[in-house]
């Protein structure tokens, strides 16, 4: 495979990350939270879509950096993604109005660190990475996490004040910038080394895999090790080993990049093994419209129940409905990606994107 050729287990993962963030989103503002064992079953996806979606971001940076050589060529490239990175931040903040879980304004300041250090050392960018997480940890034990939040209507009280929109976006947040920027800077490494080589893939895919299931274990055993601490001090220590996102510490971010890291190579091996089949060229071209499908599950995937059941406010479906909606949703988005993509090389937020940094 040619160097130029395009990675479409890459865009593979997207599609798949995308959909996770569907079920997740759904489960949360549409589900009503029972039964109890598929909640808990769905709570896998928690944060780990996202967090897949974020480090695609920077692989798909890494591998459109390599192709600018000269001084010249690589300012012209930072101008682009800072210009890319302004656009994802109003985009964001205007799509908040509607969507107070949304990422995109964090996407965008995550871009534009990324941005920065693009052409760094490998070296530099996973040293920035450590330090964003061991920063979140001087961060937590100086101030209290759940300033301005209402954990049972996940709303902020103070979005719109500076105070709370800084404290929001670095800190307590839904993807606070510290630690979350660590992701994109990871995909930023991973974009580096060689995607197309089989042997590099199928190892960091068994690897992992293997540091995922490692975390996901030592979590039960120390849980339960504590299960007999006061309710205050367990409380502390769930935080502390739970892979939760909430608020983001280092075992929840190691095992975000284990499990992106395990759908990306992963989503890379299936793609080349079947690379014939139409079916994963379908899957694929999904996430050529990631941005625009990000938009759209909100509009024309909630609201649409919504507008259905007005008189509600929360738990509108049960979850098993909502689970059930959601691959539905994520079906058609696949199929009518395809059908748009017959008639329009790129997605409207992504052409929107793109004429706002030429």
């Amino acid at each position: 495979m040619s160097k130029s050729t395009r990675i479409i287990g890459i865009d593979f993962a997207r599609t798949l990350a995308i959909i996770g963030m569907i079920i997740v989103n759904f489960k949360i503002v549409l589900g009503d939270g029972k039964p109890l064992w598929l909640k808990d079953w769905l709570s896998f996806f928690d944060g780990k879509a996202a967090a897949t979606f974020v480090i695609l971001a920077g692989v798909g940076l890494s591998l459109m950096a390599s192709k600018h050589q000269t001084q010249e060529a690589r300012k012209q490239f930072r101008i682009t993604i800072y210009k890319r990175a302004l656009f994802l931040w109003i985009l964001g903040l205007i799509f908040y109005v509607f969507w107070p879980a949304d990422i995109l304004h964090y996407y965008g300041v995550y871009l534009f660190i990324a941005a920065s250090v693009i052409f760094a050392s490998s070296r530099l960018i996973l040293g920035l990475a450590i330090v964003l997480i061991l920063g979140y940890l001087i961060l937590i034990g100086s101030f209290p996490y759940e300033e301005s939040w209402n954990f049972e209507t996940y709303e902020y009280a103070d979005f719109w004040t500076w105070n709370g929109f800084i404290r929001h976006l670095i800190y307590n947040g839904f993807h606070p910038v510290i630690p979350w920027a660590s992701f994109i800077l990871y995909g930023v490494w991973l974009g580096r080394q060689d995607l197309r080589d089989a042997y590099f893939v199928r190892k960091a895919f068994r690897l992992s895999g293997m540091v995922f299931l490692m975390l996901q274990v030592c979590s039960w055993l120390m849980l339960g090790l504590y299960s007999d601490l006061p309710s205050e001090d367990y409380e502390s220590m769930r935080l502390m080993f739970e892979l939760t996102p909430m608020p983001p510490l280092p075992f929840y971010m190691l095992g975000g990049m284990a499990i992106g890291t395990f759908t990306i190579t992963g989503s890379i091996l299936l793609s080349d093994r079947y690379i014939s089949k139409k079916w994963v060229h379908v899957i694929a071209n999904t996430g050529r419209l990631a941005l625009s499908l990000y938009i759209l599950h909100v509009f024309l995937g909630m609201y649409i129940v919504f507008i259905i059941k007005w008189e509600e406010s929360t738990g509108l479906l049960s979850l098993s409905a909502a689970f059930i909606y959601s691959l539905v949703f994520g079906l058609l988005a696949i199929l009518a990606s395809n059908w748009y993509l017959k008639r329009k090389t790129v997605g409207l937020f992504e052409w929107l994107m793109r004429k706002w940094s030429s």
